[in-house]
């Protein structure tokens, strides 16, 4: 049943992700860097109003953005699939990957809006890894565990940028 859950979760999120592709909500800016920490240099400037506007939407309306940022924080070193499962069942009852979608198209961030909606690329990505029964995939866990990782950090640097913006 949880690895039922879990493979239900990672199949709604791929659909959602393609998605946000098809419709173009997605960003095409390649601002956000490639996901490693310290790329925060490399993002672009945000003004104070914009970076407000952001993390007010974080703390409020986009919470539960935070539910999937935090699940992948969890996932970024080494997962087991016990991990996993608890990771699939808290997202599946706690969010859903349709409203994943609506709340990313929320953030006014162009940056963070697209590091975002690739973290919840590489999220899917690990759960369909870490829960397959395919030796392959499991081979691979390590490698989409590092994109993840490099994600999640993507983000944290950003969010980092606009709370010294913000002041």
């Amino acid at each position: 049943m949880n690895r039922t859950l879990a493979l239900l979760f990672v199949t709604a999120v791929i659909a959602a992700i393609i998605g946000v592709v098809l419709l173009g909500s997605g960003s095409d800016d390649d601002s956000a860097g490639s996901g490693a920490s310290g790329q925060a240099s490399k993002l672009p400037g945000a003004t104070a109003t914009d970076a407000a506007t952001t993390l007010d939407y974080l703390e409020a309306g986009g919470a539960q953005l935070l539910l999937m940022h935090m699940a992948a924080l969890e996932l970024g070193s080494d997962p087991s699939s016990d991990d996993c499962n608890a990771a699939a069942e808290r997202l599946n009852r706690e969010v859903s990957p349709e409203e994943i979608v609506g709340l990313s198209a929320g953030v006014n961030d162009a940056p963070l809006q697209a590091a975002l909606l690739r973290e919840r690329d590489q999220l899917a990505q690990v759960l369909a890894h870490c829960l397959s029964e395919n030796p392959g995939a499991a081979a691979r866990l390590e490698q989409v565990v590092q994109a993840l990782a490099a994600a999640t950090d993507l983000i944290d640097d950003r969010v980092d940028q606009l709370e010294d913006v913000r002041g």
